[in-house]
């Protein structure tokens, strides 16, 4: 997609008014190309419900202490709202090129049901937003990426799964961390079936769309002709990998393998580095043994010769 000026374009749909978005830094963008599509339906927009759920129960001891000490987020950087299916966006000023043709689509943290107490944008569910761009027009959806916790937690119509990241404050968060366990134990929850989030990154490798997280495998999307976003379904690349693995992958434009690695902050080795063919069959594993202690390494690089990784001085060790 060539690039353009983007401040002179505004596009809305029939919403009523949302706070003003201001963070950005937290999320990433991924730009697929797209041949036209037929022109969808008008939707009716889903009444959005940020106003209702992006605030905390404030009568509980631990939303006392997180909303005076340290204040929950703002509503901008982890909204709450509903799905949005399908909607032609009118353009309220300028004009879309009719050369102008693609999905744009971008992933970020919004909490599927809101916690009792403190809550770390890391640990929000999935959300991908798309505006499909063709002839003119502007198709915008939002779609939860289905993992299988938002799937558990969408059938019990509560939180199941424990928010690690935001803390432990109290009995009922001790509860919370029991139940959990007991759940897996009782074969209620199936860990080979993914625990964790797809809301990091996009990235498209092997002709497919992935959402990723650094606490689950890739799960595959597919942007429909209507302007929709699906989930097609976690990808363990025929079982060769299991848990987890970095959310951003890089692909050598030249050969088109794609490089990853999987931090283990408990097990040696803590750091193994391994490769997609073009196809995305798994090679073998390089276990990264002069990574002696459990690091936190969100990221790395590439050349025609290396893959870099730094080790920060950020640890991870028990406390006593």
């Amino acid at each position: 997609m060539d690039h353009m000026n983007y401040s002179s374009l505004k596009i809305s749909h029939n919403h009523p008014p949302k706070p003003k978005v201001t963070y950005y830094n937290q999320t990433k963008e991924q730009i697929i190309s797209f041949l036209p599509f037929h022109k969808p339906k008008k939707c009716v927009p889903i009444r959005s419900s940020i106003e209702k759920n992006s605030s905390y129960d404030t009568k509980s001891s631990p939303s006392l202490f997180t909303n005076i000490i340290d204040r929950p987020l703002h509503p901008s950087v982890d909204p709450k709202h509903d799905e949005l299916g399908p909607t032609e966006c009118p353009v309220v000023d300028g004009r879309l090129p009719d050369s102008l043709t693609g999905t744009y689509i971008r992933n970020g943290p919004n909490p599927q049901h809101m916690p009792r107490g403190p809550l770390h944008f890391f640990e929000g569910d999935d959300m991908l937003y798309s505006v499909q761009l063709s002839k003119g027009l502007a198709i915008y959806t939002n779609r939860y990426v289905k993992t299988y916790k938002y799937k558990l937690e969408r059938d019990a119509g509560c939180q199941i799964f424990p928010n690690m990241l935001s803390g432990i404050y109290g009995i009922a968060d001790i509860i919370q961390c029991v139940a959990a366990v007991a759940r897996v134990l009782l074969g209620h929850i199936n860990l080979k079936k993914g625990f964790g989030l797809a809301n990091t990154s996009l990235a498209f490798f092997s002709s497919k769309l992935l959402a990723l997280g650094e606490s689950d495998l890739p799960y595959i999307i597919n942007s429909t002709r209507e302007g929709d976003v699906e989930t097609v379904g976690r990808w363990d690349f025929d079982e060769a990998l299991f848990a987890s693995m970095t959310a951003h992958p890089k692909t050598d434009m030249t050969t088109k393998e794609t490089f990853a690695f999987k931090f283990s902050p408990v097990f040696s080795p803590h750091l193994t580095f391994f490769r997609f063919d073009a196809n995305g069959i798994k090679q073998k594993d390089v276990p990264i043994l002069s990574i002696n202690r459990p690091t936190f390494i969100h990221d790395f690089a590439i050349t025609k010769r290396f893959a870099i990784f730094s080790e920060t001085q950020l640890a991870v060790s028990a406390a006593m």
